[in-house]
């Protein structure tokens, strides 16, 4: 009575004991999981960050460029009318043929800024373009290193918790193994009879 009651006191301490390993090893792999997390947290929005630094440097350089574009549009608009009002006071009795080959030049140089112009506004877009098809990999990307961590930890905790089911088990073993060889070393042995004088049962 005094052995079962001190296994089942030893049974309760173990399960206590194995309750209280299973409660650190579970709190240890959140803390793993939630440090994890935040450092890929971290790292997106690093990733983040330089898409949009990528992105403010690109309209900077277009800002400049659309700035010195009018800049030189300005120049030139003021340069060509000081030039034609030149022409005009000093070139009143040109024949028709220079005049027309003045109106060809300008209708060339109207052509060459509507060209000019039609290849700013595709570059723009072959840009934008760029910048969206880059973002779109970036989120792909992100949202596969997701699944893909998940999936590990996952697996991970139900590795751990079949780990958890092997050494119980095996432990149960052990114990079902002491004890019956302690029942064995405890109980008395047969008594002792006479070789051949044996008394046959019932009679």
């Amino acid at each position: 009575m005094q052995l079962k009651k001190n296994e089942e006191l030893i049974k309760e301490k173990q399960k206590k004991e194995r309750k209280s390993k299973k409660e650190d090893a579970i709190a240890s792999y959140e803390a793993w999981k939630e440090k994890k997390a935040e450092s890929l947290k971290a790292k997106a929005k690093e990733r983040q960050n330089m898409v949009r630094k990528e992105q403010r440097e690109r309209e900077e350089k277009e800002e400049k460029r659309q700035s010195a574009k009018q800049v030189f549009e300005n120049w030139k608009r003021e340069h060509d009318q000081l030039l034609k009002d030149k022409n005009r006071k000093q070139k009143l009795a040109e024949s028709k043929q220079k005049l027309q080959k003045q109106e060809i030049e300008e209708e060339r140089q109207r052509d060459s800024k509507s060209a000019f112009s039609d290849w700013c506004d595709k570059k723009k877009d072959v840009l934008h373009e760029k910048f969206k098809r880059e973002f779109e990999e970036i989120k792909m990307k992100a949202e596969e290193e997701q699944y893909m961590k998940e999936d590990r930890e996952k697996m991970a905790l139900e590795t751990y918790e079949n780990w958890l089911i092997r050494k119980d088990r095996e432990e149960r073993r052990r114990k079902d193994e002491r004890r019956i060889q302690a029942i064995l070393r405890d109980s008395p042995p047969p008594p002792w009879s006479p070789p051949n004088k044996t008394i046959p049962f019932g009679k």
